[in-house]
């Protein structure tokens, strides 16, 4: 944390004990974990792998609108490639792995028939 920061913090807490060598701790360890991360790439592009996939246009449409609004509504720039794709396939995958054979069977058949709005 910058000397910045850790004064701007202690001030809103007034806390003036903010102990430095936890925070530094605290610090180096989130580095680390960072510099670890397949998440710490410059270029996803370069340094993953990547697939193609192929939707029909209104699912194509969706996803890029539904993109741009998750961008204004976290206030944070979720780039397509490196944060909202993953999510998408992440969220994905949990709910997949929720699913029972009968479950899925029945979301294809909607998903297939357009009948996907709930």
């Amino acid at each position: 944390m910058s000397d910045e920061l850790r004064d701007r913090y202690a001030a809103r807490l007034d806390d003036d004990d903010v102990d430095d060598e936890e925070e530094k701790d605290d610090s180096n360890a989130m580095n680390a974990m960072r510099e670890e991360s397949v998440w710490n790439v410059g270029n996803v592009k370069k340094e993953w792998k990547g697939w193609t996939v192929y939707l029909p246009e209104e699912y194509l449409d969706d996803v890029q609108d539904t993109s741009k609004l998750l961008d204004v509504r976290l206030d944070r720039d979720v780039r397509m490639d490196r944060h909202f794709k993953p999510l998408l396939i992440a969220l994905g995958m949990e709910r997949l792995e929720r699913m029972d054979d009968e479950e899925v069977v029945e979301f294809l058949e909607r998903m297939e028939r357009g009948d996907l709005e709930e």
